[in-house]
């Protein structure tokens, strides 16, 4: 089995899946299943861009992956192969905005988890371990790790601002771009 999609076979499937559904759908009858090569190409689209390296670093990239297949499939039907011959690009779209949102939904669980471990007194850790010692490291411990998330969420700050000031850069590249060549005008 290849690593990459081969876009024009995948446009051939997708389309004769497509339209097997619609005389299907038409004639009353069920929806096949989607075949093996098309399911096989969406899990090749997840991979790959699982191994980029914006995702490759995240220890749920798994669940990253299964969700892009997921949406992949319930989306396939949106897919217009009448209009559009580049379903790869489509199908890597999906994918990247389910990556984005099992991102958004594990740090969402992080901000609670981390919320109640703020909240909480030693008494409420529940620690087998009598040794006062013990406690107190694994509290050292929490507290590195909120002390750090508040440095990454400054540091991810300042990232953000350097980007959206050089889309703004490029953007006013754009809307002012140099004059040509028959345009300048020596004295």
């Amino acid at each position: 089995m290849a690593k990459y999609v081969d876009n024009k076979e995948f446009n051939a499937k997708i389309t004769e899946y497509l339209i097997l559904c619609e005389e299907k759908e038409l004639a009353g009858e069920e929806i096949p299943s989607v075949p093996n090569y098309i399911g096989e190409s969406f899990l090749k689209i997840a991979e790959g861009l699982g191994s980029t390296y914006r995702f490759s670093k995240y220890t749920y990239l798994d669940e990253m992956k299964g969700d892009a297949v997921i949406a992949c499939l319930s989306k396939i039907r949106n897919y217009n192969f009448r209009k559009y011959e580049n379903p790869f690009a489509y199908f890597t779209q999906i994918c990247w905005f389910a990556f984005i949102g099992r991102i958004n939904a594990e740090d969402d669980e992080k901000k609670i988890i981390y919320k109640m471990c703020e909240n909480m007194s030693l008494e409420e850790f529940n620690l087998d371990s009598d040794d006062v010692d013990t406690k107190n490291q694994y509290l050292d411990f929490i507290r590195e790790n909120f002390e750090q998330r508040e440095l990454n969420k400054i540091r991810d700050s300042e990232k953000e601002k350097k980007f959206v000031h050089r889309m703004i850069t490029k953007q006013k590249k754009v809307e002012s771009p140099e004059p040509s060549s028959n345009q300048l005008k020596f004295d």
